[in-house]
């Protein structure tokens, strides 16, 4: 699919028309607004109270699996920020 697409958009630029995704008014290319299926929650957030609600947020209060290795008084602070008790 990906290789096909590639092949349209030539055909595309061969027949004079500009690809999918160029955008040649300067005003308009100042800020692009991308598809974002979370981008409510991402810009305003939701209250502490509601992480519990949500699946994914609960468990990130619980633990970062990207901080693997994070030293104990770290994770302390970041339970006293948020508010959290300690995991």
């Amino acid at each position: 699919m990906m290789r096909q697409r590639l092949f349209d958009e030539l055909e595309a630029i061969k027949a004079g028309r500009d690809p999918k995704g160029v955008i040649r008014d300067p005003n308009m290319a100042q800020s692009i607004e991308l598809p974002n299926m979370a981008r409510e929650l991402n810009t305003e957030g939701i209250p502490l109270e509601e992480f519990q609600n949500d699946p994914l947020l609960r468990q990130r209060l619980k633990e970062f699996r990207h901080h693997f290795g994070q030293p104990p008084e770290v994770r302390a602070a970041f339970c006293e920020a948020m508010g959290i008790s300690g995991a």
